[in-house]
């Protein structure tokens, strides 16, 4: 039975997702209803909520084994802001085993194993989330 990644990036306020299903050698990209999903107000528990839900939602239409969401820096100039750890700690909240892959982990790992994501169909904006969902597959 093949198992349905997800790999995800946050940035700012926002969660990109791409879903795949199968193993390195045979995978496909699974249509989803949306490609990111944006915390409005993270100082509301509604638009918390409905984050929430519609993340989890996603999950189980998908039947979602695994996710791995990249690691942002969490101190320095760059450091990911307040509401991205929220995000994360919405997503790590949902019965879903979920993974924090670190970027130095990413490109190390596609340093050894080049993968040209640009051949797929997919918005520039989800290649990351891309190489964290394509990391996760079995071999």
């Amino acid at each position: 039975m093949s198992k349905n990644v997800c790999g995800i990036q946050i940035k700012g306020s926002e969660a990109i997702f791409i879903i795949l299903t199968g193993n390195k050698s045979d995978f496909e990209i699974c249509n989803t209803a949306f490609n990111k999903l944006e915390l409005e107000d993270s100082t509301q528990q509604s638009q918390i909520h409905s984050f929430r839900q519609a993340v989890s939602s996603l999950f189980k239409n998908h039947n979602i084994s695994k996710l791995g969401i990249k690691s942002r820096p969490t101190g320095g100039k760059v450091q990911g802001g307040a509401a991205s750890f929220i995000i994360e700690g919405i997503i790590q909240t949902l019965d879903t085993t979920a993974e924090i892959i670190h970027y130095a982990t990413l490109a190390s790992y596609y340093k050894k194993n080049p993968y040209e994501v640009k051949k797929h169909d997919i918005y520039k904006y989800q290649y990351d989330a891309f190489k964290v969902a394509y990391y996760l597959l079995e071999e």
